[in-house]
């Protein structure tokens, strides 16, 4: 979390320090050359959010209980869409608001090795699927109106609403609702006047806590750890 902080102070700063000229240039008097508004499609990979506090509980309980070495995985990554509208109320500086899903899964068929132990194999299997809502204040490094390679970076804050599919020999189903602190860097390629290229990466940074379906005495609910990164490629069309 202190990288994290540090890299958001950052890119605060930076806000400030093109802020500033902008207003006083009089950016918003002089013939834009841009979209004020205009919405994106993205689409690419995700990875996390992480579950590891559960993966190495698992791990350490069937061990110690089934004599066994196998070994569930933490979450790796999935798929990922986005949808977004993009308000830009300065030539340096613009409002995103976005809502992004993907999904990502992890299992494991335990198999009993202890004779005196009369369980028979257990399988974890856990399915999530996440949708975030995000709202970022991105600084676009635009200096002139025919500029083609338009880079920015973004701080924002991100809703996750997470729903954990989880199963060891019968299906339930938990939700949860958090929030996260996230930053990304990205670039458009302008194709036209309306149309541009638009790729990015984001991360996020936060925890919450997530249930989970309960083996007897033992804990049910495990730290989620909502770090996620994200790589995403689309099309960014001006509206007006």
């Amino acid at each position: 979390m202190p990288k994290c902080n540090t890299a958001l102070s950052a890119l605060v700063v930076l806000i400030s320090a093109v802020a500033a000229p902008a207003q006083r240039g009089g950016y918003l008097s002089q013939p834009e050359g841009y979209s004020r508004r205009s919405f994106y499609v993205l689409a690419g990979w995700t990875g996390g959010p992480h579950f590891t506090k559960f993966v190495e509980w698992a791990n350490t309980y069937y061990e110690t209980t089934f004599m066994t070495d196998d070994r569930i995985g933490d979450f790796g990554g999935g798929l990922s869409f986005c949808a977004g509208i993009r308000h830009r109320f300065a030539r340096h500086l613009a409002l995103e608001f976005d809502f992004a899903l993907h999904s990502v899964s992890t299992s494991k068929l335990f198999v009993n090795h202890n004779p005196t132990v009369p369980i028979p194999d257990q399988a974890q299997e856990l399915d999530m699927n996440v949708a975030k809502f995000s709202a970022s204040l991105p600084v676009l490094f635009q200096f002139s109106s025919d500029q083609k390679f338009v880079p920015f970076l973004a701080i924002g804050i991100s809703a996750f609403s997470i729903r954990l599919d989880h199963a060891i020999e019968y299906n339930i189903r938990h939700t949860e609702v958090a929030l996260a602190a996230g930053f990304s860097a990205g670039a458009q390629i302008k194709i036209d006047d309306r149309l541009s290229l638009d790729a990015r990466s984001e991360w996020t940074a936060g925890k919450t806590t997530m249930p989970v379906s309960a083996i007897y005495g033992q804990p049910d609910r495990f730290q989620l750890n909502l770090a996620t990164s994200q790589f995403l490629v689309g099309i960014m069309y001006g509206i007006d």
